[in-house]
């Protein structure tokens, strides 16, 4: 198996802009994973039920990133963030 990880975010952020990236990412996932559910449809296959519930575990995330920022721009805090995306390449199953 390949490992391949990469630095997405490694920045400190007052609370308006760290709420901004984020809130930015986690949407354009939610809008990627709605795009996908609708091709899925269109092509005649309803099973959707992994990515309904994976919009509705980023919708929770961003409620808790918005109450998580808010608190933080209440104290005037700096926000760091560090993302990293890890990619694991699989070899394909055979049989």
């Amino acid at each position: 198996m390949e490992e391949h990880n990469f630095k997405l975010i490694s920045s400190t952020y007052n609370s308006d802009d760290a709420r901004h990236v984020l809130l930015s990412l986690i949407q354009d996932k939610i809008k990627s994973i709605n795009n996908l559910c609708f091709g899925i449809k269109e092509r005649g296959n309803h099973d959707t039920d992994h990515f309904r519930k994976r919009v509705f575990e980023l919708s929770k995330m961003r409620e808790e990133i918005k109450e998580l920022l808010a608190s933080a721009e209440e104290t005037g805090a700096e926000i760091e963030i560090d993302a990293s995306i890890q990619i694991h390449i699989k070899e394909a199953v055979k049989g």
